[in-house]
């Protein structure tokens, strides 16, 4: 292959990869601009500390976001409670403690569950626990 081809579909190439680099630049300035420009309207009737203190409660339009972050921070710390402990377990059972079969079979089962996207998790969750 000739050396001054190879050099002009490179530099090609390198135009595609420019343009859309800011292809995805302009469109994420502009759905960051869409989105504040769809949320100025509930500045309008509170204030950002409002926003974060208050309570959440759509009817007398109040939209506090404190009991999401509150709930979201205990759903992670109980998450994490539970996750530990299991994982570390698993981890030296597959290391040092378990039979070689069970190694296996542990390592197999955890790879197969790795491979399930976390969304599919909770919404299982979401149809066994809630009535």
């Amino acid at each position: 292959m000739d050396l001054s081809l190879l050099i002009k579909k490179l530099s090609c190439m390198g135009n595609i990869f420019r343009l859309c680099a800011g292809l995805s630049t302009v469109i994420t300035i502009s759905v960051f601009v869409f989105m504040l420009i769809l949320g100025l309207p509930l500045f309008r009737d509170t204030s950002v500390l409002s926003l974060w203190a208050g309570p959440w409660a759509p009817q007398e339009k109040l939209y506090g976001i404190e009991p999401m972050i509150a709930g979201t921070i205990g759903i992670a710390g109980f998450a994490t409670l539970l996750a530990l402990p299991l994982s570390l377990g698993s981890a030296f059972v597959i290391t040092t403690l378990g039979h070689p079969g069970l190694q296996t079979g542990l390592k197999a089962f955890i790879r197969f569950m790795t491979g399930i996207p976390t969304v599919i998790y909770g919404f299982s969750a979401i149809f066994l626990l809630v009535p």
